[in-house]
């Protein structure tokens, strides 16, 4: 047990709390200031979405340097989200894994790429780690991506899939039409 008190600031309602944890100190476990609060606690986080997914303990969570490939397929191997947002149980990266676990797992091209993916992807993920404009950079990268799987866990992946089929037919015939008038008026 570990007393907050001096750390905790409550709204007027008492309703809400705002813990603030310190890299290497107040709320640390591992006392080091090296880029990565443990908490042996396990925050939690709000999200306007509800999300399938396992919970997922999070106790010392590697950096990402500390990431390895592996052939197995459990909640904690998403590097390059991970890498981006810096955590496994930031709400994006969970909405990935949820997709990876719901839509990717269940055949065999999707275990495949999975494949492919952990063995080429920490290296990736440890150069965005290592560069904050990598990793803002891969969070934008990421957004439809991620509006995608959001999507695909809401309604299903066929429906997705339709409906993105026919945003980009109609956004590759606005670009043809106005390519043609462009060529029309030269």
């Amino acid at each position: 047990w570990y007393d907050f008190s001096n750390h905790a600031i409550f709204n007027p309602a008492r309703d809400q709390v705002v813990v603030t944890l310190v890299d290497g100190g107040a709320g640390d476990d591992d006392g080091i200031a090296n880029g990565l609060i443990v908490d042996p606690s396990g925050l939690g986080f709000s999200s306007p979405f509800t999300i399938p997914v396992a919970s997922e303990p999070a106790p010392s969570e590697p950096t990402p340097s500390k990431l390895a490939p592996s052939d197995d397929s459990d909640d904690n191997h998403c590097f390059i989200a991970t890498a981006a947002y810096g955590s496994s149980i930031e709400p994006h990266v969970k909405t990935l894994k949820a997709f990876r676990n719901r839509f990717l797992l269940p055949n065999k091209a999707g275990k495949y790429f999975i494949r492919l993916y952990y063995k080429y992807s920490p290296a990736v993920a440890n150069l965005i780690a290592e560069h904050e404009s990598l990793q803002s950079l891969t969070q934008f990268g990421l957004l439809p991506i991620i509006g995608i799987s959001l999507l695909a866990l809401s309604i299903g992946l066929w429906p997705t899939t339709f409906l993105v089929c026919t945003i980009l037919t109609l956004l590759s015939t606005i670009m043809l039409r106005k390519k043609e008038q462009n060529n029309f008026l030269k």
